[in-house]
């Protein structure tokens, strides 16, 4: 049996990137936009999946689970549609 305090320890360190720190590029507006068109395309088939299940009678949960999925891809659509308004 090993106990905490003799489990070797695991160091986390990073690494230097050659040229310097790395700069995180914002994404820009033409990027935006083709996120919110993919994410909009998955939405999309997303209704499709409530659809069916909704006409399916018995599967009211099924349904509701698609919806939720559907409420988060549409949040990604509106997030990426808000930030491409100050992208260049």
């Amino acid at each position: 049996m090993i106990f905490e305090d003799e489990s070797p320890m695991v160091q986390h360190r990073s690494l230097p990137f050659p040229g310097g720190n790395v700069v995180k590029a914002r994404p820009t507006k033409e990027q935006l936009q083709e996120s919110a068109i993919a994410w909009l395309t998955m939405a999309q088939n997303q209704v499709g999946l409530v659809k069916y299940w909704a006409e399916c009678g018995d599967r009211t949960h099924e349904a509701l689970q698609c919806l939720k999925v559907l409420e988060s891809q549409l949040a990604h659509v509106r997030n990426a549609l808000r930030e491409s308004e100050g992208a260049k």
